[in-house]
């Protein structure tokens, strides 16, 4: 047993299925700027809630949060 995204990535892997809820583990990423950010800072932040980074999170074999 491994994370999800783990095991996607690996060429010849199968993923047969996800533990039950109850037994779930979840690893939390966050993202976060200061009360003022930058251009830069709002602008990754930005990019990072974007339907093409919810995409790629998900082919990643992760849940993207809101």
């Amino acid at each position: 047993m491994t994370q999800v995204s783990e095991i996607v990535q690996k060429k010849g892997a199968v993923l047969v299925g996800l533990l039950p809820d109850e037994l779930q583990n979840y690893t939390l990423f966050v993202a976060g700027t200061p009360g003022h950010p930058s251009d830069a800072a709002a602008a990754f932040t930005t990019f990072l809630r974007s339907a093409h980074m919810r995409d790629v999170i998900a082919a990643k074999g992760m849940q993207a949060g809101s």
